[in-house]
């Protein structure tokens, strides 16, 4: 069946938008203008298409890259595939607003974790740690940053039903929010290949890992080829093995070897060393560590 699609061997980028009448999915080759556009509305519906199309990107072992899609859009995807011809755009809006108003601390719930994917996920939006709340970037801001020449806000307020004209002017917002997403891509290139040419050395899959997880996973490869035990099993889960501390003191964890010559670094460097933290209760212990440096606050 590929015929249909003629999928060439090449990642793929791609984004949905999400209304109560209309859901519309964008993919574009990463290194071509080849194009596919499935719609589930009011007015057309490509539910077997959509499914079949991605069957096959999953045979082919073509990957698909987005921005958040390993926590909104691939979801999205893996629930149309579950329910095949039964799903309409009502109930994919509704899995929509389930993924977006989950609260912060269940946000995993909704993740399909990669070995149950059909089609492999590129995350630029994790590979960057733009998942940490203190470095959460969206997309219009990289679109301003990349300094794009066409930088466009979701056009509909959420949760408007919209016209058939409405969704036509949907269809281009989702383009557009799929060739910014490439240009990012192309951009995280030399980001990508090193995970790329990890996995491949370190026999794991670190495709969307940020640089301080990479760390970590090398450091912990090398601790256990030297015997070091990182992990035990508990409940059948592997558990991180970790020393139980009643207090953390933060001279035991600084290198000597950092020096600053500001002196607001200097006075942040000096109440950290002093600091004795008690481990069950380490939320907003450096809220008071501020230094307001050149105009910009650290």
């Amino acid at each position: 069946m590929d015929f249909l699609f003629n999928i060439p061997e090449d990642d793929i980028v791609y984004d949905f938008e999400t209304f109560p009448n209309a859901f519309t999915a964008y993919f574009e080759c990463l290194n071509s203008n080849r194009s596919w556009y499935f719609e589930v509305s009011s007015f057309r519906n490509d539910v077997e298409l959509f499914i079949l199309f991605m069957s096959l990107c999953g045979e082919r072992k073509v990957r698909w890259i987005g921005y958040n899609n390993e926590g909104f859009d691939y979801p999205i995807a893996h629930f149309i595939n579950l329910y095949g011809t039964y799903v309409g755009c009502d109930e994919i809006y509704q899995k929509a607003m389930q993924i977006i108003n989950t609260p912060w601390n269940r946000r995993f719930d909704q993740v399909i974790w990669a070995d149950q994917r059909i089609v492999d996920q590129v995350d630029l939006f994790k590979i960057h740690h733009f998942d940490n709340p203190s470095k959460s970037t969206k997309l219009k801001a990289l679109e301003f940053c990349m300094r794009s020449k066409h930088v466009q806000d979701l056009p509909f307020p959420v949760g408007k039903t919209l016209t058939r004209e409405e969704v036509a002017v949907l269809k281009e917002y989702n383009i557009n929010d799929v060739r910014e997403t490439k240009q990012f891509a192309h951009h995280s290139k030399p980001a990508i290949e090193l995970r790329d040419n990890l996995s491949r050395i370190f026999n794991t899959d670190m495709t969307n890992s940020n640089d301080v997880k990479i760390g970590e996973k090398i450091l912990i490869d090398a601790l256990e080829k030297k015997g070091v035990q990182c992990y035990v099993k508990v409940d059948g889960q592997r558990k991180k093995l970790q020393t139980q501390r009643d207090v953390i003191k933060p001279s035991e964890i600084i290198f000597p070897t950092v020096k600053f010559v500001h002196p607001l670094f200097n006075y942040i460097h000096r109440s950290l060393l002093e600091k004795e933290i008690e481990a069950e209760n380490t939320k907003g212990v450096f809220d008071d560590l501020v230094a307001n440096v050149g105009g910009i606050e650290y």
